[in-house]
């Protein structure tokens, strides 16, 4: 039986959940790239190193799958306005969250 399998219902909404946090603050990840070359002596050695940071902004429609996992609210219907006020007070109550 696969790992994946042997999870129960609460641990996969909560893996779910833990995506959707990540994919709604944004996030940012960098990638590292080195090149070698050998010398006369045959010995490796760095020859340069590129590093590339990325930032992923919050993604809106992880909102909205968060909120209606949350509070079953119809999102939908609401204002660009009301969709930010619920976005701020979510992200103080991660912040809350994350700081216990």
């Amino acid at each position: 039986m696969k790992k994946e399998e042997k999870l129960t219902n609460a641990k996969q909404i909560e893996i779910v959940v833990e995506a959707l946090l990540r994919l709604v603050k944004g996030a940012k990840s960098s990638e590292s790239i080195s090149e070698y070359v050998y010398d006369e002596k045959g010995e490796k050695r760095l020859k340069s190193c590129k590093t590339t940071v990325k930032v992923a902004n919050p993604d809106v429609e992880s909102i909205k799958i968060l909120l209606s996992l949350k509070n079953e609210k119809d999102f939908s219907k609401m204002s660009d306005e009301e969709l930010e006020v619920e976005k701020d007070r979510l992200f103080e109550l991660i912040n809350d969250l994350k700081n216990k």
